[in-house]
């Protein structure tokens, strides 16, 4: 398990590497899509070469294509990459997954590279992960126990405070 940790700040290390050479090579930030291609490319490198370990985690990464539209990919450790309308990593992947795909009413394992629902706004997105979380887990969160962090293409990446997640549980649970 100690290896993870290693092997995500390597990949979030040289992403960033990638995404300032490309800056300064091309003058302006790098597409998202040829971020994750080149992130693909590196992971699938490290499967070729028997005196490299390949990365045992798994990449989401999330940005915004020329039209200002949301992207959403995942990277698998031998380099493969789709693009997704919502996904989820890890332990309890399958159930969080098969929550999407019932609550969105499509099928995830055909992914799509178009936006979700132009209907479900910012704040229908954050009850939906939230949902979905708690369902995928089986348990009720707390506030103090999950972080959420939105991007959107006005202000970049924002990590909600405590008591704006604890409102937000509170009402998702007043739902049910």
């Amino acid at each position: 398990m100690t290896g993870l940790v290693p092997d995500a700040r390597s990949a979030v290390r040289r992403a960033r590497y990638e995404a300032v050479n490309y800056q300064h090579d091309n003058g302006y930030e790098i597409p998202i899509k040829q971020l994750v291609e080149r992130m693909a490319d590196v992971s699938q490198l490290y499967t070729q070469q028997a005196f490299m370990r390949a990365l045992g985690i798994i990449g989401l990464y999330a940005g915004f294509d020329e039209d200002q539209r949301p992207q959403l990919f995942r990277v698998d450790p031998a380099g493969h990459y789709l693009a997704y309308k919502a996904c989820a990593a890890g332990v309890k992947e399958s159930e969080a997954m098969g929550s999407f795909e019932k609550k969105l009413n499509l099928t995830l394992d055909i992914p799509v590279i178009e936006r979700v629902d132009p209907a479900l706004d910012k704040n229908a997105a954050i009850d939906l992960a939230l949902d979905v979380l708690q369902i995928a887990l089986g348990a009720d969160l707390k506030a103090s126990e999950v972080e959420v962090a939105v991007l959107t293409y006005e202000d970049g990446w924002k990590v909600l405070d405590e008591q704006t997640v604890d409102d937000i549980l509170v009402k998702l649970s007043d739902k049910d």
